[in-house]
């Protein structure tokens, strides 16, 4: 489609915007865990091997991200990481309402999120050529990757600002918001880009 028509599309500008509200969950989930597991008195060595876990499973994640784009298309991967990401932050919650269960809670985030990662390493790319084709895909996906850029960057200052004022439980709640309504969004405009085949569009 090339990148002068791509910015025209007025569902590439919302499809941005909805993948930056992502972001700001994205950077919460993947850089507050430890605190948060701190907080609920998990000890170190186990967050230690909680961290690791969750690094194998990105290992399977990235790869499994690809087969799934391949085997069941953008939409259907990406509906999948939204399921991932709700299971992610619903184990964080219960965490917390229910201690007995913060480690396996805590191992399951691991595993959940990890297998998530291809939502937000490789989708981006993945997204922008199926949905609006090969024709000057970087510069194309040069500015989608702004937009989660910015949310990524706003995403570890709202939720602190959420902890400090609110707590865990608030600032988890926030993240169950913005997974559910930017996932929802990316979804909805994913299918409205698709009907319009804009990447079979030459010139």
């Amino acid at each position: 489609m090339g990148y002068k028509k791509t910015t025209q599309q007025k569902n590439f500008w919302a499809l941005s915007c909805f993948y930056l509200i992502i972001g700001l969950a994205i950077s919460a989930l993947s850089s507050q865990y430890a605190n948060f597991f701190a907080s609920i008195h998990i000890n170190t060595t186990l967050i230690g091997t909680i961290g690791s876990t969750f690094a194998i499973a990105c290992l399977i994640g990235n790869v499994g991200g690809g087969f799934l784009f391949s085997k069941i298309g953008v939409r259907n991967a990406m509906f999948l990481a939204f399921i991932l990401q709700l299971v992610t932050v619903i184990l964080l919650i219960a965490s917390i309402f229910i201690p007995s269960i913060k480690v396996i809670s805590a191992f399951a985030w691991a595993v959940h999120y990890g297998f998530n990662v291809y939502s937000y390493m490789s989708a981006p790319a993945v997204m922008m050529q199926t949905l609006f084709g090969m024709k000057d895909t970087s510069q194309i996906l040069g500015v989608f990757s702004i937009f989660f850029a910015v949310g990524f960057a706003l995403g570890n200052i709202v939720f602190g600002f959420f902890v400090d004022t609110f707590g865990f439980t608030v600032a988890w709640i926030s993240i169950l918001c913005y997974v559910l309504i930017g996932f929802s969004g990316l979804l909805f405009f994913i299918t409205d880009i698709q009907k319009h085949k804009f990447a079979d569009e030459t010139a």
